[in-house]
């Protein structure tokens, strides 16, 4: 039984199969490891982009507007439940 579909482009198809060769190929290797921990470092947390909205509403002058409190932090247990490699 052979399935044609005219909507998947024949590109995309290689596209893919040449993408999932590749991680199969680096799964398992230092590479991968290296990848692992290069993601697992990065600080992708609201933190960082919520001061900075913060400090452009501020910059409203809005009238009883303030700072919220330095460091407080929503979830800080939330760390310990994160993977590591």
């Amino acid at each position: 039984m052979m399935f044609r579909c005219e909507a998947v482009d024949p590109a995309d198809v290689t596209a893919v199969a040449t993408n999932v060769k590749r991680a199969i190929a680096t799964y398992g290797t230092p590479a991968f490891t290296e990848i692992i921990q290069n993601c697992m470092a990065q600080d992708l947390s609201w933190k960082g982009p919520a001061k900075k909205w913060e400090e452009v509403l501020l910059s409203l002058g809005v009238a009883g507007s303030e700072p919220g409190i330095e460091g407080e932090e929503i979830a800080p247990l939330a760390k310990e439940n994160v993977a590591t490699p």
